[in-house]
């Protein structure tokens, strides 16, 4: 590796819009250097996925806001109409057995999903590279559906085996730690409807410092790659 990784204090990702296509270089996003194929492509991605997750967040904690008000305003509504009757009543206890509290969508559902599809967008990615680079290899090993257990591994042995040379970008102790056991971590117990597991193992995740992890597999990478779809070696 001839970078280093920063990672961030902050938390919070940034709205950057339109604007971001602008840039020459960012804090924690992938901003490509040499404006190759598919490294475009990829800066486009993490991109769009930051404004997304920005979004998505902003959206969730405003909605939640105005429905926790809403819920408190029918409950109490509820209570001083089942003094009366019990159509009242019903309302009353409706509302408090059955409504879901929003405060889920913010401390587990947006910011797992954020995880989710950032750790998406790196498996997407690394895949669209071989396939650049190394087209055959890469159907051949698209040609064997059965293929069980972590991405990671025999994503980087297929990259690994096109540019010809070891990629220790994923041997870093911060990208494991970030991509390989917590973000996958995640994505597991996410998809597999384990909230409670998945709560427990957001807290001290940093979203931020997780896209930092992953654009720095990908400055890594461009190092080994030149167009047109030439190898790197030196």
């Amino acid at each position: 590796m001839t970078q280093t990784l920063k990672i961030d204090n902050q938390s919070q990702l940034e709205w950057l819009g339109t604007a971001g296509s602008l840039l020459f270089d960012h804090d924690y996003l992938f901003i490509t250097k040499k404006g190759g194929e598919p490294f475009i492509e990829i800066q486009k991605s993490m991109l769009e996925l930051n404004d997304f997750c920005v979004m998505l967040i902003k959206s969730v904690k405003s909605t939640a806001i105005d429905e926790q008000k809403n819920y408190n305003e029918l409950l109490s509504l509820a209570f001083e109409e089942g003094m009366h009757t019990d159509e009242g009543w019903d309302k009353h206890q409706s509302l408090s057995m059955l409504a879901y509290s929003c405060e889920d969508f913010g401390r587990i559902f947006a910011p797992a999903s954020a995880v989710l599809m950032l750790y998406g967008t790196l498996i997407r990615s690394l895949h669209s590279i071989a396939m650049y680079y190394g087209e055959q290899k890469c159907k051949q090993y698209d040609s064997i559906k059965e293929r069980a257990g972590a991405e990671l591994p025999p994503l980087r042995e297929l990259l690994e085996s096109i540019c010809g040379r070891k990629i220790d970008v994923f041997d870093h102790p911060q990208v494991n730690a970030l991509i390989t056991n917590q973000a996958r971590y995640l994505r597991n117990k996410f998809i597999h409807g384990e909230w409670n597991v998945v709560e427990k193992a957001l807290v001290g995740v940093n979203i931020r410092n997780c896209f930092i992890a992953v654009s720095f597999i990908f400055s890594e990478l461009e190092l080994f790659f030149d167009e047109p779809k030439g190898i790197k070696l030196a």
